[in-house]
């Protein structure tokens, strides 16, 4: 662009900059004169030589001008070329040609701090105002955030963010930077760099391995190297700009904006302080945004976690904690506290629970973090009416007012359905004020209509039917009365139970979904959404994003959407009992995650960004792993074994005949790494023959398992095990955690088996199932609603399921039962329910020691998970790493790598590797841990380890008629020797029923 303002052809040149700098430069020293009258008078006299050379100068000149005359004559060139009869005593009206403005903008980042002055920033505001350049304006003011003492760094933005109010903010703030973390733009490449920084040497004790390589975080494969780590002012000020992008409804940008924060703050324990100190408590209440304090609590969360801070910061972990108490569960009426935001809260205690296990909080203090704590009162919702009132659709001329907001909250609204329902279905309408009633069942009978069934029945059934016992099951189970019972007999029935009091009833009863979605819809009117704001942007951010996967950018009206819900869940959680009734599942508010309200774990480093090149990755990436948070290890033949050789189409059928080169758990339940023997813990590798897939081509998988057994019985697992294929699933199955972060392992003992929550299944040797006892006489819930010990009659039987299905599928005709039909029912059921109760016992599928007591065995390895398509926007791949098992790891002091899935001791020593691999023909996930150290451990647990390996050789095909061989074996680790003991191999090829 020409001085001038026209636009004309031209080529740019590497380093033109630099000689753009030089020949200006060159000007003012050969125009010296000029220079000096124009910093004396703050202007160049009109018939200069230098003047009359800018006004002919290209657009590149001037950039170079706009940067290198301030510096010269304290004045902007702007001011430096006004016309001489409009300047007057301190530089008077000023230009407003375009180019000088915008040259003023564009090169705000090459000014040298000190020579940017309030007369720049005036500048730029006027650019901003009068010439509609206020998006550049701000990609030129974050150009600049992160440059310590500069006059509009970051700490200048933050004065100017908090300014203004929430609402206003977003619609400023919010809607310039939505679409900046898929653009080239400052905030984009601040972003990537915080993303992509090495994990400091300070907070990793652990050598890296020779055969492994680390990751940079947010980036792809590279060796770790002694980068030079950011200045700490760089740092902080770098974070400030990042914290504010919290508050974006872009969840790419949100959420990208975490992990980087997280990961820039790795190491520098000062700044994470003072940013808490900033945003929770001196600037709190002219923040007043919690979607911004609940990620700034969770990013703390996720340093700590990653740091290991409970054994390697233990007091900076205190002082956070305290700093969170203070902030988060100090002052109720406090911006920040806990009582505005379910995720908020959950963070906060997260911190909390992690310093009270080092002895860092006291009991008192950690109990200020339980619910129930202050909170105002769960309120009221609008009316329908009301709200058609306070927010109407459409205005009186048909145009959009509240439809944007209003339509996530319709009867058939996805968010109301999806979000809200779940999030409020387990609380109950009972305040906590009120104590928890008993369950009505467990109320006595009403005796009158309890004689007035009893003499409507036989006299043969009537000690039997009209027991307590009896009555009780029956009215549990509607279907069963109407095969026995006459209707007049079904009417005496529902008069034996006991009228349940308001409390019960009030217990009993799930928060309408209805209700709470008035509820957030007000709460997000108020929080300051509205048409004239956001309206119109949000009808855009809208299009074309509206299908039911959370994987996704989201609207200004999604927000405060999110923020009302997360409010309602918060105020419900302290002020309502949980659910009572016979499908609760709950029996105090667990916190949000059980809700399924946490959206992202902090504790993962960032996943490499969908804009990476892999170019330099190592090895390369795949299509499938480009995007992977771990990415995949160089093969090098010690962790990995060779892939198997499979056969061409036309010689499938005799290779699966074969018995030959069958995986043998004798060389793949060990490796020898670095001169170290590993043991396999866990190990999934799948090969398959090129070509197009599903068509056919040989496919080879085999995955290994592991489990503990008491020393004591481990001969007679062996013997249960060595005539057993393992494709019978006679192993208990590994623990995979859902809404746990990754930097919460190793979970504590009773973080695995809490009242609170669905037990895994029970672990004895033999089917997945735990055991049961067979149907006998009438057994009903306990008074606190627990379940029976024997299977309850009340509970549907084989027949009666059939039956349903059948006549659901309409294969059968249903037919009205005859009253004859109903007395034959009532005297089976009676003759059934008269048989006393078998005491529960142990079946024979369930392997069981010489004292007649079940086998036990317990998955040595768990799994770790996280998913990428729901609402983490900060990753496109799912994340899953295996994991030694909780009795491995607690106590053991083992410590895991930042950045993967290797543990170390706290000498630096590696003992356990997670290590996935790619090759042509498939991919390799092994959990190595070394032998020495797991012998050592296994001695202290006073166990063995049993190895299990089972796969398959098939056709990779879709045709449901195949053939194909099953292969398993299971092997001892002997802990003299350190070997394998492995028992025969155990193959059958097995063909499809029809084939």
């Amino acid at each position: 662009m020409h001085s001038s303002g026209t636009l004309e052809a031209g080529i740019g040149f590497a380093y033109q900059a630099f000689s753009d700098d030089r020949i200006v430069r060159a000007m003012l020293g050969q125009h010296s004169e000029d220079v000096e009258l124009a910093k004396a008078s703050g202007v160049l006299e009109a018939g200069s030589a230098l003047r009359a050379w800018l006004a002919d100068a290209s657009g590149n000149l001037i950039d170079a001008a706009t940067v290198l005359l301030p510096e010269v004559t304290e004045h902007e060139l702007i001011d430096l070329l006004a016309p001489a009869e409009e300047a007057g005593e301190g530089g008077g009206p000023r230009s407003h040609d375009y180019t000088l403005y915008r040259s003023v903008v564009h090169t705000l980042g090459l000014r040298k701090g000190d020579r940017v002055t309030q007369r720049t920033v005036d500048l730029l505001d006027e650019a901003a105002a009068k010439w509609e350049m206020g998006q550049e304006v701000l990609e030129a003011v974050l150009t600049v955030a992160t440059q310590p003492g500069h006059r509009l760094n970051a700490d200048q933005l933050h004065r100017t963010l908090v300014s203004h109010s929430p609402a206003d903010r977003d619609a400023w703030w919010g809607v310039d930077t939505y679409s900046m973390v898929n653009e080239t733009s400052a905030l984009h490449r601040l972003l990537r760099w915080a993303e992509q920084l090495p994990t400091p040497d300070r907070v990793r004790s652990l050598a890296t391995p020779a055969t492994t390589w680390v990751r940079r975080p947010g980036a792809f494969m590279a060796a770790t190297g002694s980068a030079q780590e950011p200045p700490e002012e760089v740092v902080r000020l770098a974070a400030v700009t990042l914290v504010w992008t919290f508050t974006s409804p872009n969840r790419f940008l949100r959420d990208r904006a975490t992990k980087a924060v997280v990961q820039l703050l790795l190491g520098y324990p000062n700044v994470l302080v003072g940013l808490l100190d900033q945003f929770l408590d001196r600037d709190s209440a002219l923040v007043d945004d919690t979607y911004l304090f609940e990620r700034l609590v969770l990013a703390a969360y996720g340093v700590l976690a990653r740091t290991d801070a409970s054994h390697s910061q233990p007091k900076l972990l205190a002082r956070i904690a305290r700093r969170v108490l203070d902030s988060v569960y100090g002052n109720a009426a406090g911006a920040a506290h806990a009582s505005r935001n379910a995720l908020l809260c959950d963070a906060a205690a997260r911190i909390v629970r992690m310093a009270h296990r080092t002895g860092g909080v006291s009991d008192e203090e950690e109990a200020r973090s339980h619910h129930p704590h202050a909170c105002p009162e769960v309120g009221e919702a609008p009316e329908e009416s009301t709200l058609d009132a306070r927010y109407p659709i459409r205005g009186e001329a048909g145009e959009r007012l509240w439809a944007s907001l209003r339509s996530s909250f319709s009867g058939l609204a996805d968010f109301t359905n999806y979000q809200v329902r779940p999030a409020v279905d387990h609380f109950s309408d009972l305040p906590l004020t009120t104590p928890r009633p008993p369950q009505p069942d467990s109320a006595p009978l009403v005796h009158e209509a309890v004689v007035l069934f009893r003499d409507s029945l036989p006299e043969a059934v009537r000690n039997v039917l009209a027991s307590d016992e009896g009555i009780r099951a029956l009215l549990k189970n509607s279907w069963r009365q109407q095969q026995v019972l006459t209707e007049g007999q079904q009417q005496l029935l529902a008069a034996c139970a006991p009228v349940p009091t308001r409390e019960q009833l009030l217990a009993a009863a799930a928060v309408d979904k209805e209700w709470a979605s008035r509820w957030v819809l007000d709460n997000a009117a108020r929080r300051g959404w509205t048409p004239e704001r956001f309206g119109a942007i949000d009808d855009i951010y809208g299009r074309g994003r509206g299908g039911r996967e959370g994987h996704k950018a989201e609207r200004f009206g999604k927000k405060y959407s999110w923020l009302g819900l997360h409010e309602l869940v918060e105020r419900l959680a302290n002020h309502r009992h949980m659910q009572h009734g016979p499908t609760r599942q709950f029996t105090h508010y667990p916190g949000a995650a059980a809700l399924y309200l946490t959206d992202i774990d902090p504790t993962l480093p960032p996943a490499p960004h969908p804009l990476s090149e892999p170019a330099d990755a190592v090895p390369a990436p795949d299509a499938d792993t480009r995007h992977d948070t771990f990415r995949p290890t160089a093969l090098d033949s010690q962790w990995n074994l060779p892939a198997p050789s499979l056969p061409e189409r036309d010689r499938l059928e005799e290779w699966i005949g074969s018995t030959e080169e069958l995986p043998d758990l004798a060389q793949l339940g060990s490796r020898t790494l670095d001169g170290a023997a590993w043991v396999v813990l866990n190990e999934y590798v799948s090969d398959h023959a090129a070509g197009k897939d599903w068509t056919g081509q040989a496919e080879q998988w085999h995955i290994v398992h592991s489990w503990l057994v008491d020393d004591a019985h481990h001969e007679q697992v062996m013997e249960f095990l060595k005539s057993r294929s393992l494709m019978g699933r006679w192993m208990p199955e590994p623990p995979a955690w859902h809404a746990v972060y990754l930097g919460e392992f190793p979970l504590l003992e009773h973080d695995t088996d809490d009242d609170n929550t669905l037990s895994y299944p029970g672990d004895a040797i033999g089917d997945t199932e735990p055991p049961v006892a067979p149907s006998g006489g009438p057994v009903t819930s306990g008074a606190d609603g627990s379940s029976p010990s024997a299977v309850d009659p009340s509970n549907l039987g084989d027949e009666e399921i059939f039956d349903l299905l059948e006549q659901f599928k309409g294969r059968r005709t249903k037919t009205a039962l005859t009253d004859e039909d109903r007395l034959a029912n009532l005297h089976k059921l009676a003759a059934q329910w008269s048989e006393p109760l078998p005491a529960p016992t142990v079946p024979d599928r369930f392997a069981r020691s010489t004292d007649g007591s079940p086998l036990r065995a317990y998955p040595a390895f768990q799994e770790y998970s996280w998913s990428s398509s729901g609402h983490d926007c900060s990753m496109e791949a799912p994340a899953g790493l295996a994991l030694p098992c909780t009795r491995l790891l607690n106590g053991a002091g083992l410590h895991r790598d930042p950045d993967n899935g290797n543990w170390h001791t706290v000498d630096g020593q590696l003992v356990v590797r997670a290590l996935r691999g790619t090759r042509p023909t498939g991919t390799i996930n092994t959990l190595l841990v070394r032998r020495d150290w797991l012998t050592q451990r296994l001695e202290q647990l006073q166990m063995r380890i049993v190895l299990g390996m089972f796969g398959e050789r098939q056709p990779r095909s879709s045709d449901h008629l195949r053939t194909w061989r099953e292969y398993s074996q299971t092997a001892l680790l002997t802990l003299d020797t350190g070997g394998l003991a492995t028992s025969r191999l155990l193959t059958q090829v097995r063909r499809s029923p029809g084939r």
